[in-house]
This record gives structure tokens, sequence and C-alpha cells, in this order.
């Protein structure tokens, strides 16, 4: 008997059973896709059509790779989803999107296209992603969100929120925006969150959109009374998605440039006052685990970070002059934000008024709100205990964030003209968060109010890219883009801070508030903090509080191996310990007997952190940390133990040798043609300049490199004679020629082929291995001093 051919394909059947079908027929049939695209932008398409298939097509999206608990097994296009963007998926979707036939179900069609490919992109591999970001944005993707913000549906505001955060978060969107571009979309997301929810309350209690509610509650014909209970709840989760968004933009690998974060408040210089306002949000009692304001606190902390190669108020140690030049800019780009912000009318009423929400919180209230909010606002799970202690480390991150903006800016308070009024009315936030903090092991089992605060007063910002939580890429170490101290470190440091630059002023001992100071601070308070008898009992807990800091950050070396978290438990207590020395300067010694050893800490701390520097093979860092250690430990002559002196001046060797300084001064025009004469070994690359952190190279090739990936950097290529053979992982082979230029992204893997030989320029950031993330077991046949260079 023959074999029985498979049913037809049609496309005019809505049913689940026909819509999978079809879908499973693509997947073997490459013709299928084209077709059904081209069936679903039609302008008279039955909206059942549209609806089920763009909701089976984001469905197979979620599903796809994913284990048993919900979690991606591995990251990749899987084959129907390359088949899908082959096909055209991105252009298909974004025309759906924006669909405005007045029927509901072309409105859910149009939410499931566009969230389907938020959906995929967060399952591509670091190329993938970066690749189908560039066709979103190619295809008007921000224009599609600035519209969806401004739709009359909730939905689609909540869905324009929702694309921007995954773009920003999972597909580098940060990357390709402009700083007018990624400031006008954090100005969008703060002010949708402090909209509110009233509107998408009014909109579950219309007639003509309460359909809504199925779409985030689950299921068909849900009673208005329920949907406008529940959709508070609902707009709080976007509330965060959009800080989500605006963190994002910031928090990236490699950190944008101050440069780059002053053009964005250069901008709008409103930004400050929207986030700092998303910060002082009250707690909802419809989302009492609420994080929204925290990351609101952190995106107003990223503006003000420094960069990550210095410590603040520690002039830097380079003595290359374009290091120099680019560690000035740097700060006084830095500068210029400062006086930006505070130029803005209640600046300091609006960083008062962060810590006085967090003060005047009381833990009872936190605990009802979190009792009632399955029976009062339909909850679909009562939010766990877990849930309930992080909201008091989320109280524990705006405090600390607020406070490192504080410390920075007092770097620049003269620069920037910031009087005494200013200064003394945040002198309070910052005493009362460098207060003993009772250890755990000691506070009473059945005080669960100390131990919550316990909790809070520990917590330390130390944020990575959101990506990186999402799965293992096999990425290498990074540094955290945003970094506070907690606040025994942290608080301190901004207390010390203020009162070193009022000393500074001779505006100590206070007798009188001066004008302009906020009504918050009370003359009773300014004068007992500032009293002797509290200033040299806050620089003796300060100065106990340097060797435990190092302590932990030779713990997380030591038994953690983790060299990044513990430079920054090093470089907290380093900007501390600075602190306290500049302050004993200012007074003269008074403070002296509290301050003992404070100097020597100071070296340690630099030293220490040079050390993990040199560990993550961030060698501009090591040099300037290693450097200031030197430079410091100078200063006390004999008084510094010989062992630490060596140790610092062979960690600043070290650090120079890696990033070859006597070589990579150009003082005269280099002959290529000549350089790369003096190769004699085909795959050993020769770095010939530096520019900003990125290292040129020239190199002979000839044969066949091993397959690898840079997961930190971009790689370009151009060939300077003869032809190369670029094979990529599942694209297409690229063939270059003489003068032929290209860039590997980085993640992607690549394998360089010269069968008759080539002469190539390489430009990669500093530190880059050539052999990447290759397997150990891969490298065998490679020489090692092939490794040195990068292919």
């Amino acid at each position: 008997m023959p074999a029985l051919s498979a049913p037809p394909v049609t496309f005019n059947m809505p049913t689940i059973l026909a819509i999978t079908y079809t879908l499973g027929r693509a997947e073997h049939d490459p013709g299928i896709l084209p077709r059904l695209f081209a069936k679903l932008v039609e302008p008279d398409v039955d909206p059942e059509i549209v609806q089920n298939y763009c909701g089976a097509i984001a469905k197979s999206f979620v599903t796809s790779g994913e284990d048993q608990f919900g979690e991606p097994t591995a990251m990749g296009f899987d084959g129907f989803q390359r088949r899908c963007l082959d096909a055209g998926l991105v252009v298909t979707m974004l025309k759906i999107t924006q669909n405005q036939r007045p029927d509901p179900r072309c409105s859910i069609a149009a939410y499931h296209a566009l969230d389907g490919l938020m959906e995929l992109i967060q399952r591509g591999t670091l190329a993938e992603r970066r690749g189908l970001r560039d066709q979103l944005l190619a295809g008007g993707v921000l224009e599609v969100c600035f519209t969806k913000l401004a739709d009359p549906l909730c939905l689609h505001r909540s869905l324009a929120v929702k694309t921007l955060r995954a773009l920003a978060t999972s597909g580098f969107l940060g990357e390709k925006l402009s700083p007018a571009q990624a400031s006008e979309i954090i100005v969008a997301m703060a002010r949708y969150t402090l909209a509110g929810p009233e509107a998408f309350v009014s909109e579950m209690r219309a007639e003509t959109t309460t359909w809504q509610s199925a779409m985030f509650m689950g299921s068909k014909g849900i009673p208005t009374s329920r949907s406008a209970k529940y959709v508070p709840r609902y707009y709080a989760m976007s509330q965060e998605s959009a800080m989500w968004t605006a963190h994002g933009l910031l928090c990236r690998d490699p950190p944008p440039k101050k440069s780059f974060c002053l053009e964005i408040v250069q901008k709008n210089p409103e930004i400050f006052d929207l986030l700092l306002q998303c910060a002082a949000l009250p707690r909802s009692p419809w989302y009492p685990e609420t994080e929204a304001d925290s990351i609101a606190s952190e995106v107003f902390c990223c503006l003000f970070q420094c960069p990550l190669d210095v410590v603040p108020g520690i002039t830097t140690s380079y003595e290359d002059a374009t290091m120099k030049a680019e560690a000035a800019a740097e700060w006084q780009a830095m500068v210029q934000i400062i006086r930006i912000f505070v130029s803005r009318p209640g600046w300091v009423e609006a960083l008062v008024a962060v810590g006085a929400k967090v003060n005047n919180e009381k833990v009872d209230t936190i605990r009802l709100m979190f009792d009632q909010v399955k029976r009062k606002y339909l909850a679909q799970e009562l939010p766990d205990t877990e849930i309930f202690l992080q909201s008091f480390r989320h109280r524990g991150t705006l405090r600390i964030a607020i406070l490192r903006v504080i410390a920075t800016m007092s770097y620049a308070a003269e620069a920037c003209k910031i009087d005494d009024a200013s200064l003394v009315s945040l002198l309070r936030m910052a005493y009362l968060c460098s207060a003993k903090i009772v250890p755990f092991n000691e506070i009473n089992a059945n005080d669960l109010a100390a131990q919550y605060a316990w909790l809070e007063r520990t917590q330390e910002i130390y944020r990575s890219p959101m990506y990186i939580d999402e799965a293992d890429f096999g990425v290498s170490i990074i540094e955290a883009p945003l970094q506070s101290s907690p606040e025994s470190i942290i608080g301190p440091t901004a207390l010390i801070r203020l009162l070193t630059l009022l000393t500074q002023r001779g505006a100590l001992p206070i007798v009188a508030l001066p004008l302009g100071t906020s009504p918050s601070t009370s003359l009773s308070h300014a004068v007992q903090i500032t009293s002797a008898p509290i200033v040299r009992q806050c620089v003796a807990l300060a100065r106990k509080r340097l060797p435990a800091r190092r302590a932990e950050g030779k713990k997380r070396w030591t038994k953690e191996r983790e060299a990044d978290y513990a430079c920054a438990a090093h470089t907290g207590a380093a900007e501390l310990a600075a602190a306290l020395c500049v302050f004993d300067a200012a007074t003269e010694g008074t403070y002296a007997g509290e301050m003992s050893g404070v100097h020597e800490e100071l070296v340690r701390c630099l030293g220490e952190a040079a050390q993990m520097a040199l560990e993550m093979g961030y060698w501009r860092k090591a040099l300037n940390l290693a450097g200031c250690a030197v430079a410091d430990g100078a200063s006390l002559g004999g008084a510094l133990n010989a062992s630490l002196r060596s140790k610092n001046l062979q960690r600043v060797e070290a650090a120079k040798s890696k990033l070859n300084l006597p070589d990579l001064k150009m003082h005269t025009k280099l002959s290529l043609p000549n350089t790369v004469a003096t190769i004699s070994k085909p795959w050993t690359p020769k770095m010939i300049a530096a520019v900003n952190n990125h290292e040129v190279k020239v190199a002979k090739i000839k044969g066949a490199f091993i397959w690898h990936s840079h997961p930190n950097s971009d790689e370009l290529f151009y060939v300077l004679d003869g032809s190369l053979q670029l094979e990529l992982e599942n694209l297409d082979t690229v063939v270059m020629d003489k003068g032929d230029v290209f860039v590997v992204p980085r993640g992607l893997r690549h394998k360089p082929i010269s069968e008759a030989g080539a002469e190539i320029l390489l430009i990669e950031m500093e530190g880059t291995i050539n052999t990447g993330d290759a397997e150990s077991s891969d490298l065998t046949v490679i020489p090692e001093d092939v490794r040195k260079g990068s292919v």
C-alpha cells in the first residue's frame, strides 16, 4: 500500500489543534513559515487566527529549552526559532503589534506578537541577542514602544515597559543608544513609575476595556470588582520593570563613561528629580514586596558611580600621560554631573526624603501589608518569608545608595559650591548610618525587629548586569558596574567627609544652623553630632571597622575565590581610611589617639585591592591601586613595614609589565610592513600600541587556529596582506582579502583560517587572551608563547 501523505497545511483554522499541527510541520518544511507570516499581516485576516497564532508562537518561545522548574537549560535559539527569524519573524511581529483594528482579539494578537519577541531575546546566546536586538532596532522597536506608552489600553502600556526592560537587561540595548536616547527612555520609565495605578483601575471598571483582565489574571469573565482590586498589583510589577529598564541602560559591562552619563543629565536634568521621587515612593499595600524604589535609588547611584579603577577621594597614580588625561576627563565629567544635580531646586530635601521614608516606616505596618495582600488585593500567592525579608534588604539599598552619592559629591563640594547649609542638612542621615551594628549572633532569637534591622544595615550593593543572572554563559569574571559598601563602611565615610568639609571651612563647632538648612535638621541634632565626644566615638568606631572589612575581603578571596567581590571590600575600606586620614589632617591631630595605624591600614587596603585586580587581569586598575599604595606608603617613611612596601612595588611592576607601558608610548610613526617583518612565528601577535583600553596588534597567520570566543571583548580583524577565512558559529563564513575589515562580536565562537598565509592587524580590549574560552584539551597543540597574544 502507498504511504499515507500528511494532511495539507491550512492557515484558515484558528483551533489549537490546527495551529499546533501547522507549527509542527513548519519545523520540517521551510516553506510554511513565510506563507504563514504573509497570511498574518493581511489587512482582512480573521482576528481569531492572528490572535491564536501569535499566542502559540510566543508560548513556544517561552517553553523552549526549559527544565521542570521553568528555568532555561541552555542558551541559544533552537531550530524552529532560527527558521522563524529567517522567515521574517521580526518584521511580521512588529507589523502585527502596531495593528490598530478596534477588536480585542487584534489587541491581544498585538500583545503576543511583541511579547514573543522579548521572550525569544532572553533565550539567545550573547551573539544571538545582539543580532536580534539589531533587527528590532532596525525595525523601529523604540518608536513602537514610545507609541505604546501612550496607548489607551493599559495592557499595551505595560507591554511597552516589558519590552524595553527585556531589551535593556537581556538585549544589550544600552550599547546601541546615544546618551539622548538613553535619557529619554529613563525619563519615560520614571514618569510611568510615578503615574500611579488609577488609570489601570479605571480601565478595569469600564465595560469596553475590562476584558484586559484575562491577560494578567489568567481567565476570562472576571468580575470588574475583582479585576479592579487586582490591577494595582499588576501595575506595581510593571513599575519594577520600568525601573529595571533604566537600570539596565546604565548597569552594563563595560560601564558607560561619565561623559555619557553627563550627556544623559544634560539632555534632561529633571532625571535627578524623577528618580529621587521614585525612590521616595511609599510602600503600596497592594504590592508590599516592591523593589521599584530601591532600583530607582540604584539608577540614581549609577549616574554618580566613579570609574572602577579608582577609589573615590584618592588621587590616581598614573604616570602614563594618556591614562592621566583619561582619568582627569572622567573626573571633570563627574564634577559637571554633580554641579547639575546641586543646581536642581530642592535637591537636599529630595535626598533627605528618601532616608526619612525608610526611617519612618514601621515593621508592624510592613508585616500587616504582607498579611493582607492576598485577601485585599487578590495576590495569587501570599509572599513567602524570603520575599518578606528581602523587603528589608531593599530598605538597606535605599540608604546606602543615597550615602554613596553623598560621599561622592563631597569630593566635588568646593568645585560645585555646595554650601554649609546643605552639608549640615545631610549630617544626621550619615550619622544615623554610622552607629554600631549588633552582630547577628548577639541578637535575641525572639527579637525579630532587631534581626530585620541587621538585614538592612548589612546590605551591600554589588550589582552585575542582569543577563549574568539569567544563565551561565561562561562569561569570565567581570566587576559589578554598580558598587556601594554596606552601611558600616559607607555611613562613616559619608559622615567623616561632611565633617571634614565643615572643619576645613571653619564651620565647627556648630552654634547656629546656617541659613537654608533643611527643616528636618534641628539645632540640637547638629550640635550633638558635631560635638567632640560624639565625633571621637564615630572616628574610633570607623577605625575599628577597617581591619574587619579588610578581613572580609581576604575571606572572599581565600575561601570563595571571588577576586572581584574581594576587591570591592578592600576599595571600600580604602576610601574610609583615606577619609579618616584627611580628617586627621583637617583637625590637626585632635583625634590622633583614635586614628592610630589608620594610614598603614590605607596602604594595606590599597595593596590588597591591587592584588585582586591582578588576579582578575585588570592591569590598569592594578597599576593605579598599587601605585596609590606606594605613594601613600612613601609618606609614612620608615614607619611602613618594609615587606608591605616591597609587595606594592612588585604589584606596580607586574601591572606595568602586563600593560607593556614602555612599548606603548608612540613618539614617532610606525611602519606596519616593517613591524610585521620582524615576526618569525605564525599565530604570535605583537602588540604595537594601545588606544584607550584597547590593544593594537599585528600578526602573521598560516593554517587553522582553534574554535574559541572572547566573552568580554569584540575583536577587529584587518587584513594587511593575503587572505583570511573567519568561520563563525551558526553564521556564514566571512572571506577577507587585503584591505578588508571585520569585527567578531564578543561571545561569538570563531575559527580563523589562512591556508596560504596572511598578515593581519587586530584591535581588542586589553588583557584579552588569544585562546579565549577554549577548553584546556583544545590548547595542547598551542605553544605557550602563542597564548600571550590574541586571535
